[in-house]
């Protein structure tokens, strides 16, 4: 907009006096200075100047274009119906803008200015101020001081500069920045953008899709209904993103984060926040520092970063991770993947069939009820669940495993673990190192594995197999097989009618069996036929061997391949002992 008096103009001038003088122009071009006292002042036709001079003025504007100046003193300055300039000048002045594209300048004190009709320029400059839109698209800026500024019905553009600043954006698609200090902007109806600038400063952005910004300080910002965009920047912030499909990102500081209803994406920067995400299938982020971060209602995606996080799924199908660090990650109902990543993290999948993956470090994880799947990683794990048919891998490094009810499938790998498969028919296998394993209720079948492993089936009628090394295997309760492979292995049946399984070879294995019942349990051998065995007494019990070399006296060390069945008279052992295959 353009206020500029043409090379053209040739006004008649008119001077007031010092008092309180009453000067109206005509339809000509005029130069009017009211000099001191309290004048009023008022334009008409044409091109007019207006110049309030010392005191409490009224200056008019008339039809033409008119630069309209209150100079010193408390004035009332009032626009026409072309465009006008106005400025109050010194003390506290009150600018009303006319029908035109008008342009007000309160200048020193605490001024008034109200935009009109037209696309109006208002800047209130030093002290308090009180600004106001108008019908247009107006642009309104504070300046220095505490400020009031009301948007209108169109789109502004609004700042309130240094100072303490309250701004009501109007209904139209608003621009607000608070400026410097402690400020309120407040959004409506239409897709604002809102700055709060530096200091602590309250935001909210209202119906539409807003873009709000807090700038640095502690900031209190809310997005409202909308899909808006908040960047909270610098200090403590706390920020509600309201209903919406929402972004939001924070800056460094301790912030505290609202999603709201709706699919949000939430990115928390450095510092110990608290992040929850609400309704919603929401992507949530943390950054360095300990973050708590939940999911809500909805299928979120939750990522802890930096730092010691704690990360909540709530209700939905959550996909979450811990990041490095020592993190406790909670999927709740519904069926989750948890991901603990470097770290010695705690990880619970809740109820559903949950994922868990404990990654690098010395977890604890816990999967809950239903049919889960769980990788202890890397580490010294603690692995547990509750009811649910569940696949485990302890992963390397020495383990604690306990399944709990359920038919679980568990995998020990490396390292010396211990491994509970808890209730019903399980499946154990452990890997490389020297393992302990118990099947509890059930029917279970277990494998020991390399090295000298500790294999226990409980009640049920189990399956148990040694593999190599020097292995215990224990049956429990039950009609059980056991299979004590390569080494020298002890086997001890427990209750019921069990089966002990060996292969008679080349191979230099001699086993022991603690609690052979005769005529209950039974000797399976495969390998080796009855004529190809040897039965003797020995101070221990019997030695039942398979000869290796030719000769026609045999003592106990004579026998490549051997069982001992301690405290049993080898009497009593006969054909209906065994079964040969």
């Amino acid at each position: 907009m353009s206020t500029r008096i043409p090379d053209t103009w040739s006004p008649t001038a008119i001077d007031g006096t010092d008092d309180a003088d009453f000067i109206e122009g005509t339809d000509g071009e005029e130069y009017i200075n009211g000099l001191e006292g309290n004048d009023t002042l008022k334009g008409w036709g044409g091109i007019d100047k207006i110049n309030g001079g010392t005191g409490a003025d009224v200056i008019l504007g008339g039809d033409g274009m008119g630069l309209l100046y209150g100079q010193s003193g408390d004035d009332l300055i009032v626009g026409g119906g072309d465009r006008d300039r106005m400025a109050g000048g010194d003390g506290h002045d009150t600018l009303y803008a006319g029908g035109g594209d008008d342009v007000l300048a309160g200048g020193r004190g605490h001024d008034m200015l109200s935009a009109g009709d037209g696309d109006d320029r208002a800047d209130g400059g030093d002290g308090n101020d009180t600004i106001v839109g108008g019908l247009g698209n107006d642009w309104l800026n504070g300046g220095e001081g505490d400020d009031s500024i009301t948007g209108g019905d169109g789109d502004e553009r609004m700042s309130g500069g240094d100072g303490n600043d309250f701004l009501d954006a109007g209904e139209g698609t608003d621009w607000a920045s608070g400026g410097a200090g402690n400020d309120t902007i407040i959004g409506h109806l239409g897709a604002d953008r809102l700055s709060g600038g530096h200091g602590d400063d309250v935001v909210r952005g209202g119906d539409g899709d807003d873009w709000v910004t807090g700038g640095a300080g502690n900031d209190l910002l809310t997005g409202d209904a909308g899909h808006d965009r908040i960047d909270a920047g610098t200090g403590d912030d706390t920020v509600s993103a309201g209903d919406g499909n929402d972004r939001v990102t924070t800056g460094d500081g301790n912030d505290d984060v609202t999603g709201g209803a709706g699919n949000d994406t939430i990115y928390s920067g450095a510092g110990n926040d608290t992040v929850a995400a609400g309704d919603g299938d929401d992507l949530s982020a943390g950054g360095d520092g300990d973050d708590v971060i939940s999911g809500g209602a909805g299928n979120d995606t939750l990522h802890g970063s930096g730092g010691n996080d704690t990360v909540l799924g709530g209700h939905g199908a959550d996909w979450m991770t811990g990041g490095n660090d020592d993190d406790s990650l909670h999927g709740g109902n519904d069926n989750d993947t948890l991901y603990g990543s470097s770290g010695n993290d705690t990880l619970d999948g809740g109820n559903g069939d949950d994922r868990l993956y404990g990654g690098s470090g010395s977890d604890s994880v816990e999967g809950g009820w239903g049919n889960d799947t769980i990788w202890g990683g890397s580490g010294d794990d603690t692995i547990t669940d509750g009811g649910g048919d569940n696949v485990i891998w302890a992963g390397s490094g020495s383990d604690f495993v306990v399944a709990g009810g359920g038919r679980d499938l568990i995998y020990g790998s490396s390292g010396n673990d211990t491994i509970d498969g808890g209730g019903e028919a399980d499946s154990i296998l452990s890997g490389n190192g020297s393992d302990s394993i118990m099947g509890g209720d059930g029917d279970d079948t277990l494998r020991g594995g390399n090295n000298n492993d500790y294999v226990e089936g409980g009640t049920g009628n189990d399956r148990l197999y040694g593999d190599d090394g020097r292995d215990t295997l224990v049956g429990g309760d039950g009609d059980d097989d056991l299979y004590g492979k390569d080494g020298n292995d002890v086997l001890t049946g427990g209750a019921g009618a069990d089966m002990f399984n060996f292969r008679f070879d080349r191979r230099p294995d001699r086993d022991t069996v603690t609690d052979f019942e005769d005529g209950i349990d039974t000797l399976v051998i495969a390998g080796a036929m009855e004529e190809d065995l040897t039965i003797l007494q020995t101070a221990s019990g019997t030695l039942i061997g398979m000869e290796y070399v030719s000769g026609s006296m045999w003592a106990a060390s004579s026998y490549k391949c051997a069982v001992m069945l301690e405290g049993i008279d080898a009497s009593l052992i006969d054909a209906s002992d065994f079964l040969f295959y």
